[in-house]
């Protein structure tokens, strides 16, 4: 998939151990990128001993790696991931045709996703803007303490869709599970394209 841009010409590496690494190091150029993009986070890397020039520096090494990106579609259906060590739901396209770990895509921000049901009528198309807000509750067993995370159609889960509500946005990927018989059905469809340049 994105292996293009490390691990080519390694050799010995098979094919999913190399989409592995790739996956890996894209997901680190995120996350430096989001926990770089305010103060406290430069604070950090600053205690560190890394100067402002060096963090913008390693920020648009970051930006130009991930703009480099071929654009790369999988279809598949949706999914809601979960296990132990998650802390919660974790929105996700399953690739057709792939078994395991090798079919599961966690949606992050700036995926594009297009989902369709059985009729073909498209029930979202856009890019994914988690809000980490929305639906925000208390731990139970924390109150007062301020701890808690995302919560929709009563579980915990990691974020919700800009602009929805999370029973809504969690209903698209737990459709097979849903008590109401009017909302429940097979899986949704899913196309999920990485590194869509925005127009």
């Amino acid at each position: 998939m994105h292996d293009d841009i490390l691990v080519k010409d390694w050799p010995g590496l098979d094919d999913a151990t190399r989409e592995t690494i790739a996956k890996r190091y894209i997901g680190t150029l995120k996350t430096f990128l989001r926990a770089t993009e305010d103060e406290e986070g430069r604070a950090a890397l600053r205690e560190e001993g890394l100067s402002d020039a060096r963090i913008d520096g390693l920020r648009a090494d970051a930006e130009r790696h991930l703009a480099a990106l071929p654009e790369t579609v999988v279809h598949g259906t949706l999914h809601d991931y979960f296990e132990t060590g998650t802390e919660g739901v974790m929105w996700a396209v399953y690739e057709d045709g792939k078994t395991g770990y090798d079919g599961l895509h966690v949606l992050d921000a700036g995926h594009h996703l297009r989902v369709t049901d059985e009729t073909g009528a498209v029930r979202f198309e856009g890019f994914i803007e988690p809000d980490l807000e929305r639906g925000w509750m208390e731990y139970p067993g924390r109150p007062g303490e301020g701890y808690g995370q995302p919560c929709a159609l009563g579980m915990w889960v990691h974020w919700t869709q800009s602009g929805w509500e999370p029973d809504d946005w969690a209903a698209l990927f737990v459709r097979p599970y849903l008590a109401d018989p009017r909302k429940k059905g097979p899986p949704l469809r899913a196309v999920l394209t990485y590194n869509k340049k925005r127009s």
